[in-house]
């Protein structure tokens, strides 16, 4: 009864070890990924216009809660 129970207890914490390992490995959405993948894009115009029509709107959004830039 006893080695069952030994026997039962370290499958459990091989198969908990096991189980946070594959947990922590890096994800396709972690940071380190995003900027692989940004680094490898090569800019066009239409990511320009977006660029500068989102600063647009920070500007005046900030405008719009502070009253100023």
């Amino acid at each position: 009864m006893k080695k069952r129970s030994i026997l039962i207890l370290s499958i459990l914490i091989i198969l908990i070890v096991t189980a946070f390992y594959f947990t922590r490995l890096e994800s396709f959405t972690s940071p380190g990924t995003l900027v692989q993948l940004s680094s490898s894009h090569v800019p066009e115009e239409e990511d320009i216009s977006n660029y500068k029509r989102y600063l647009a709107t920070v500007r005046r959004d900030l405008i719009d809660m502070t009253g100023s830039a």
